[in-house]
């Protein structure tokens, strides 16, 4: 498994900062599976760094307004080279998005749970996993 962390992590205590590097260098060669903890993470700071760069390359001559496709755009986001989550698990019993992962979450199913998140527990992932093994993704496809 190989751990990500996102987001600007420069309000947080040094220490914390140092654990969670150690953390991700230590993890950095898993394949299998990616586990992505964003924290002082939003999807709108998250499009709009997206919507910089692509300016950005665009005053250097880099990026042209018809090579900017929904790939590309992608590719541009701070979390452009992970996958699209296959699950986000929304605790606090809040039925909304709440600024997270705006772009990325076009086809993600949710799983919302009214526990509190410090008060989630392992029992209650794995009925989150069990829900999420249950599903039919389509990927915004219509069933036959």
């Amino acid at each position: 498994m190989q751990l990500r962390i996102l987001g600007d992590l420069s309000p947080f205590p040094q220490s914390l900062r140092e654990a969670l590097a150690e953390a991700v260098r230590r993890t950095a060669e898993g394949k299998e599976l990616i586990f992505t903890v964003a924290l002082n993470f939003g999807g709108r700071w998250d499009i709009l760094t997206a919507a910089k760069r692509a300016m950005a390359l665009a005053l250097e001559g880099k990026l042209t307004p018809a090579e900017l496709t929904l790939a590309k755009f992608r590719e541009l986001l701070p979390a452009g080279d992970l996958p699209d989550p296959d699950l986000i698990i929304r605790t606090g019993g809040h039925l909304r998005l709440s600024n997270f992962f705006l772009f990325e979450a076009a086809y993600t199913e949710f799983y919302f749970t009214p526990t509190l998140w410090p008060d989630f527990t392992e029992e209650e992932l794995l009925l989150a996993l069990k829900d999420f093994q249950g599903r039919t993704r389509n990927f915004g496809k219509v069933a036959a």
